[in-house]
């Protein structure tokens, strides 16, 4: 039989799965902590545990049992197959963000780099070309000049 992902349909979700470590786990308390101080919202435990006992039951964690100052807890710990779903999440959240940031790049007229904030613009023959630096702007600038004399 095989699991189905579980739903990472809410922001409080992905945050929970990407807190959560392969090695050494946190308890539900360290999650809500966590989360909380992240978002400035405590969430419920009402949220929490249904929520991790999915992931139990999807084989994407493992509950350890241990005392700690003599109070029981309970730590969850990524499996194998939670670190793969983790590492999927992270790739398609890059792939989301890499799109999004491509949208809000300019390009240096000059050497091609990517521009996200330092940039320079020149008006040239009527046309805005942004550049990364002004040594690339001077540089395009200077181009024929540069080729005229090396002839």
């Amino acid at each position: 039989m095989t699991t189905k992902e579980p739903k990472l349909n809410s922001l409080f979700r992905v945050q929970t799965i990407l807190l959560l470590q392969k090695d050494t786990g946190k308890t539900g308390y360290d999650l809500a902590k966590d989360i909380e101080q992240i978002t400035g919202k405590k969430p419920s435990s009402g949220k929490i545990y249904p929520f991790l006992h999915e992931l139990k039951d999807g084989g994407y964690i493992n509950e350890v049992e241990h005392v700690e100052s003599g109070r029981e807890k309970t730590t969850y710990v990524l499996t194998d197959k939670g670190d793969t779903l983790v590492t999927d999440l992270l790739t398609r959240m890059s792939n989301l963000l890499d799109a999004r940031l491509f949208q809000l790049l300019d390009t240096c007229y000059h050497c091609g780099v990517k521009l996200y904030e330092s940039k320079v613009s020149e008006n040239i023959d009527g046309q805005e070309l942004t550049f990364c630096c002004s040594h690339c702007k001077d540089a395009y600038l200077n181009k024929d000049r540069v080729s005229a004399h090396s002839h």
